[in-house]
C-alpha cells in the first residue's frame, strides 16, 4: 500500500511539473496580441541570460488564453512555424511540443506551444555573414473560428502578431578584422586540415632513435659513396605539388560517390589558388574583394565563378566543372 502510495504521489508531482513548467517559461513573454476572444502571448525566451551564437539553439514560446467552449484554434504545429520562418530566411526548426489546461481562476483555457530552432543560415542573400548578424522576427499567423449560437457563423479568423523581441542579434563566434571582416583563411587554419605535431617524447627512446638516424646516416653515407661524384641526370623528377597529386587522383576517379568528388575538386582548386597564384579563394567570396582591380583578368575571373558553384555542389555537373577546372590550368599542369 505505501508503495501504491508513493507511485501516487510521484505521478502527481509529474504532471504538476509538466504544468508547471510551460506556464513558468510563458511568463518570460509578453503579450503580442488582445481581441474579445482571444489573448496571445509570445517570444523567445532565455534572451536575458545568455550570448546567442550562430547556431544556438533558441525557444519560441507562445501561450494563448481563450474560451474553449466558443472558440476553436487551428493545430499550432510545426507548419505554424515553418510558414513564417523558413529554413530559407534562415531558421531551422528542431522539434516542438504544445499542451493545454484550464486557466487557474477563470474560465478561460491555455494553450502552450514551444519552438526550438537554430539560426543556421545568413539574414540576406549573401553568400557569408562575417561579423555581427541582425535577424528580422517574422509576423506569425493564427486561425481561429468561434462557435456564435446565436448568428450560426463560424467563420474563420487570422490574427496576426510579431514575438518579442522584433530582430535577434547573432554575435560572431570567431575573431574578426578592424572592419568586422572575416581574417585570411589561414590565420583561422595555419596548418590547413593537418594538425599541429604533439610535443614531448620519451627520453630514452629519443636517445635510441636519435643513435639510429646517426649510425643510418653513416652507413648511408658509405653505401653512397662510389656515387659521389655521378652528375645528376637533368630529366631527374621534380617534386610533386599537392594539387598537382590531387589532380592526377581526379582523372581515375569515376565520380560515383559526387559529393567525395566535388569535395576532392574543391580542394585541388584551393590548393591550385594558394600554390600556384598566392590567392586564398574565400575571399572571393566577400563583395568588396571581388571588386578590386586585382582579380580583374580573366583567368581569376573564371576561377572565382568556378569555385562558388563547386561550393554549391550541382547535382550531376562534377564532370562539367572538372573539365573547366582542367581548361583553367593546362599550362601549369604540364610542369
Amino acid at each position: 500500500m505505501i508503495a501504491n502510495f508513493r507511485r501516487s504521489v510521484h505521478a502527481i508531482l509529474a504532471l504538476a511539473g509538466l504544468f508547471a513548467l510551460p506556464s513558468a517559461v510563458a511568463e518570460l513573454v509578453p503579450e503580442v496580441y488582445r481581441d474579445d476572444d482571444l489573448t496571445i502571448y509570445a517570444g523567445i525566451s532565455e534572451l536575458s541570460t545568455r550570448i546567442v551564437n550562430f547556431g544556438s539553439v533558441l525557444p519560441l514560446v507562445v501561450k494563448v488564453a481563450y474560451d474553449a467552449d466558443r472558440v476553436s484554434l487551428k493545430d499550432m504545429d510545426g507548419d505554424f512555424f515553418t510558414r513564417a520562418w523558413s529554413p530559407d530566411d534562415g531558421a531551422v526548426l528542431l522539434d516542438w511540443q504544445t499542451s493545454s489546461r484550464p486557466a487557474s481562476g477563470r474560465d478561460t483555457t491555455e494553450f502552450y506551444a514551444e519552438f526550438r530552432f537554430q539560426l543556421l543560415a545568413c539574414p540576406d542573400d549573401k553568400w557569408t555573414c562575417p561579423g555581427t548578424r541582425m535577424y528580422l522576427v517574422p509576423e506569425f499567423s493564427l486561425e481561429y473560428s468561434v462557435d456564435d449560437s446565436v448568428s450560426e457563423d463560424n467563420a474563420t479568423t487570422t490574427v496576426r502578431f510579431t514575438p518579442w523581441p522584433s530582430t535577434l542579434i547573432v554575435a560572431s563566434a570567431i575573431p574578426l578584422d578592424e572592419e568586422d571582416q572575416l581574417y585570411p583563411f589561414q590565420n583561422y587554419f595555419p596548418t590547413g586540415a593537418y594538425p599541429e605535431p604533439l610535443d614531448g617524447t620519451d627520453s630514452a627512446r629519443a636517445s635510441l632513435g636519435i643513435a639510429g638516424v646517426g649510425l643510418l646516416v653513416l652507413l648511408g653515407g658509405m653505401l653512397m659513396w662510389p656515387f659521389r661524384f655521378k652528375k645528376q641526370s637533368p630529366f631527374a623528377a621534380k617534386a610533386t605539388k599537392r594539387w598537382q597529386e590531387l589532380w592526377h587522383e581526379l582523372q581515375d576517379d569515376s565520380g560515383a560517390d559526387e559529393a567525395r568528388l566535388f569535395d576532392r575538386l574543391r580542394r585541388c582548386v584551393v590548393w591550385y589558388c594558394t600554390d600556384e597564384l598566392g590567392k586564398d579563394p574565400y575571399n572571393w567570396l566577400h563583395v568588396s574583394e571581388r571588386a578590386t582591380n586585382e582579380d580583374a583578368d580573366d583567368e581569376l575571373d573564371s576561377l572565382r565563378h568556378l569555385f562558388v558553384e563547386l561550393l554549391q555542389n550541382p547535382a550531376g555537373q562534377s564532370a562539367e566543372l572538372r573539365t573547366r577546372f582542367a581548361e583553367l590550368i593546362v599550362d601549369d599542369a604540364l610542369h
